[in-house]
């Protein structure tokens, strides 16, 4: 698998679910955020061999979390999230074609619950779990902000999602 980085940054993507969910009037909150970031990520790695997500991704106790973003919106806590943010430093534009990739992950994910998009993140052989795992194997204790490895995202994607799409698709009943 080839890495290469794409135009988008991770704010214009969180940004991008924050105004959908402004629009449909649909609450988002952080906890909802960083999952719909990380399943975007998990997908786009899945269909494009390269990831979405420039940053790291973390393994925190509610499941995937991209620091930054968590840093930018956690003035908000458990509320839904009300404004994007700006930062000047930043890319905030998507290219065309990330936006009709990122419509279809919000319009699949975002009638999801923030606790049921935790549940799906924390499924048993999944990248969270798994880095949970190693961290106890390692030291005996879950090691704070682990990084979930993006060769793991894009293997549990491509089998459990992308695959199993396919077969679902071919099967002759």
């Amino acid at each position: 698998m080839t890495i290469a980085m794409t135009q988008s940054s991770t704010l214009a993507i969180a940004n991008f679910f924050i105004r959908k969910s402004l629009k449909e009037k649909k609450p988002i909150t952080q906890i909802k955020l960083q999952k719909l970031v990380y399943f975007a990520h998990g997908f786009y790695l899945a269909l494009h061999e390269k990831p979405l997500v420039n940053e790291k991704i973390e393994a925190w106790q509610y499941g995937p979390v991209v620091p930054s973003i968590y840093h930018k919106f956690k003035n908000w806590g458990n509320s839904p999230i009300k404004n994007v943010q700006i930062d000047n430093s930043e890319n905030l534009i998507i290219n065309e074609k990330d936006i009709d990739f990122l419509d279809l992950v919000w319009h699949k994910f975002s009638r999801y619950s923030a606790s049921h998009l935790v549940k799906l993140s924390h499924e048993k052989g999944g990248p969270w779990k798994k880095a949970i795992d190693r961290s106890k194997a390692l030291v005996g204790f879950v090691v704070p902000n682990i990084t979930i490895n993006n060769l793991e995202i894009y293997v549990y994607f491509k089998s459990k999602y992308v695959q199993e799409s396919i077969e679902k698709a071919y099967t002759i009943s």
